[in-house]
């Protein structure tokens, strides 16, 4: 399903890309949001993942850096 969706600009005559931006919440204990996540996690090409112990103490921007990465991102430089 993702990959349909996401494919849909390049099929409109003249298509461009197709940007999206979504939001996930993990580790919640539902079954159904680690399968939702799991089918929507290979299909961008950025992930950021946000630190909870540096948003629990209120840190501005609370990145986990160490996790996040382009897919691609040897194509950057």
């Amino acid at each position: 399903m993702p990959q349909k969706f996401f494919g849909a600009a390049r099929k409109i005559e003249n298509g461009g890309s197709l940007t999206i931006l979504g939001t996930a919440l993990v580790d919640t204990g539902s079954k159904m949001d680690d399968v939702i996540f799991e089918d929507f996690k290979g299909t961008g090409n950025m992930e950021l993942v946000l630190d909870r112990s540096l948003f629990v103490k209120d840190e501005f921007l609370a990145i986990l850096i160490s996790i996040n990465q382009e897919q691609e991102d040897d194509l950057l430089f």
